[in-house]
């Protein structure tokens, strides 16, 4: 670092001064993004930027949604609403959401449906991250012998749900966010459930191996 510094300063020395070089107009373009996901922007899309792309362009954002709004703030359907009034939310998967919580993103969650006026059709407020479905999953031994448990895993979309698991309809445990849970599942098939406390429910198959015992 000593010797390297000055040489650093003497070549800044010698660089002749003003602006910086005029980037490559070649291969680029100029297109509207959107402001949340850096997309190309859609017609849902609210906030609106200006950026160079790769001339062969880039996907459309597929992430702002659009929505009705009641006077309340609450979600409906124009069909039994005729006065609501349309916007458009940023909404990402499930799983998607979850791991850009972890890091230290946050987004505003998606207003309540009225209970009179809403969506037929489930939405997915919830995704298995781990196991996946049809997965086969061997249990492992710690460095002492024991045999450790099978960690499930989900990601909800809405931070403060609490998640309620069952095995074959068992019941297992309740968790908060982070919402995974340790379960000495026994080998062979098991249909794993979780369920939050609006009724939203969420399903995997799985297979867990037999016991190897310790070498």
């Amino acid at each position: 670092m000593e010797s390297s510094a000055p040489l650093l300063f003497e070549v800044m020395d010698v660089l002749p001064d003003g602006a910086f070089f005029n980037p490559s107009q070649s291969g680029v373009r100029q297109v509207d993004v959107c402001g949340h996901s850096g997309f190309q922007a859609g017609p849902h899309c609210r906030v609106i930027e200006r950026a160079r792309v790769p001339s062969n362009g880039l996907a459309p954002c597929s992430f702002c949604a659009p929505i009705c709004l009641n006077a309340a703030g609450e979600r409906v359907m124009k069909s039994c609403d005729p006065t609501a009034r349309d916007t458009a939310w940023f909404v990402m998967p499930a799983s998607m959401q979850w791991y850009y919580r972890q890091h230290g993103g946050q987004l505003p969650p998606l207003p309540p449906w009225n209970a009179t006026c809403r969506a037929d059709e489930q939405e997915e407020v919830m995704a298995w991250l781990y196991p996946s479905p049809g997965e086969v999953v061997q249990r492992t031994r710690d460095f002492d012998g024991r045999l450790g448990a099978v960690v499930l895993e989900v990601g909800h979309r809405e931070a403060g749900s609490a998640v309620f698991w069952y095995d074959n309809d068992r019941f297992l445990g309740q968790t908060q966010a982070p919402h995974q849970l340790q379960v000495p599942l026994a080998p062979g098939p098991h249909r794993l459930s979780a369920v939050d406390g609006s009724g939203n429910a969420i399903h995997v198959q799985i297979h867990v191996t037999p016991d190897r015992p310790p070498s």
